[in-house]
């Protein structure tokens, strides 16, 4: 389990979540991972539901200073995540899939995208 809260100028948010990871000699859940000259190798899978609650975004709601162009924003965000990970020495490299509810009332679809992320331990 996870959570955040933002506080800022540009987004302010909190969010709630977990994540599940399984696979062969998979990062710690809990702390930094750290590098195993014993098993140089490690693959896993990952997956992770996230809630948010918005409060402000300056994207959606326009400039906090100024008129600009706004949208009316969705109070209420998911975000579902799946995902590939391995480990070879010293280096993770993991790829996940996202998919982000509709953040504003007239936005067509939901959101998809993708992270590429390198650990380097």
């Amino acid at each position: 389990p996870h959570w955040n809260i933002r506080l800022g100028n540009i987004t302010t948010n909190a969010d709630v979540g977990g994540d599940v990871v399984v696979g062969l000699r998979p990062p710690p859940a809990w702390s930094t991972p750290r590098w195993d000259r014993r098993h140089p190798f490690g693959v896993f899978v990952r997956a992770s539901v996230v809630g948010m609650v918005v409060l402000r975004d300056e994207f959606l709601d326009g400039s906090t200073f100024s008129a600009s162009p706004r949208v009316q924003k969705k109070t209420f965000v998911g975000v579902a995540s799946a995902g590939l990970g391995v480990r070879i020495g010293r280096v993770i490299l993991e790829w996940q899939a996202h998919d982000q509810s509709l953040t504003f009332e007239t936005q067509p679809e939901p959101h998809l995208f993708s992270t590429l992320s390198v650990t380097v331990q």
